[in-house]
């Protein structure tokens, strides 16, 4: 089963029990130890659904809506998906998982009865519907949650691939206009790297400064881009500031090429401590005999 805070927990408040002392220990940690606050108070208990997570996200105006493009993260911290949750260790977009056949019955299943039900309560919201989901063997895409704002690593691999201006997108969401608009997306592939601290998602260490940033410099069109996140700088360069440092992005023709491009430059940048997944994009990967 699966034992969740209600509550918000930075995407770590979730355990997959594999037997009643398991889920025990969740409970024990949630709602006597007080591990995330007040945010345990409460919990969820869940069946564990077998499959391929993915994660789809949907800009809505109100009346219409405009998918982007596919994407998967990789919540656990150790490779192979083991270990405690994370708020993401790395993503890539397109997923494989999300076929046209998936996407239709996401459209009538999930995206059509939401339309429904924003109508009938008479809601108004304008912006990103995010929807994680479980994509079963038999190509069924069970919803693991909602959320109204882009997710994080999947944004890093997602929104690059967009070649509108990010802001004429915006300015039709807003308007109400996003039937007037067509996304242009790149056929290439993106992958990303998170980079973290020692010791996270528990505790971690700051104040490491990081070396090899000036081989990145972020241009329209490099090949690497690099999102900073937990990091601070202190007049003589880039230092860890936080659990999830770095997100390391890189394009390619296909996901291999972009895994390549971003484990490569992975290995350009240092800093004490630092720890990050080899295996991003591990299933994809897997299911074209690459690796």
């Amino acid at each position: 089963m699966v034992v969740k805070a209600e509550g918000l927990a930075s995407g770590k408040g979730v355990y997959i029990a594999q037997d009643f002392e398991e889920a025990t220990f969740a409970v024990r940690e949630l709602m006597v130890e007080k591990k995330f606050g007040t945010s345990g108070e409460r919990i969820v208990v869940e069946d564990f659904l077998e499959g391929e997570e993915a994660t789809v996200m949907v800009l809505f105006d109100g009346a219409s809506y405009l998918f982007l493009p596919s994407s998967q993260d990789h919540k656990k911290v150790g490779e192979g998906d083991i270990g405690p949750n994370t708020g993401g260790m790395g993503a890539y977009s397109p997923a494989p998982v999300v076929d046209e056949d998936v996407l239709r019955r996401v459209e009538k299943d999930i995206i059509f009865p939401l339309l429904e039900g924003v109508e009938r309560e008479n809601l108004y919201y304008r912006g990103v519907l995010y929807l994680g989901l479980m994509i079963s063997k038999d190509k069924t895409p069970w919803v693991l949650e909602f959320n109204v704002r882009l997710g994080d690593p999947e944004t890093q691999v997602v929104l690059p691939r967009i070649r509108n201006d990010w802001l004429e997108v915006s300015l039709a969401l807003w308007e109400g206009k996003l039937h007037t608009m067509r996304l242009e997306v790149t056929p290439e592939a993106m992958l990303s790297v998170v980079l973290a601290s020692r010791g996270y998602p528990g505790h971690f260490e700051r104040g490491k400064r990081i070396e090899g940033l000036e081989a990145f410099p972020n241009r329209p069109g490099d090949a690497v881009l690099l999102f900073h996140a937990g990091t601070v700088w202190q007049g003589d360069g880039y230092y860890t500031d936080g659990g999830r440092v770095l997100n390391v992005c890189a394009f390619g023709k296909d996901l291999e090429e972009a895994y390549s491009r971003a484990y490569e430059a992975v290995s350009r940048i240092h800093f004490e401590g630092m720890y990050y997944r080899r295996d991003i994009g591990f299933r994809a990967l897997k299911n074209r005999g690459s690796r």
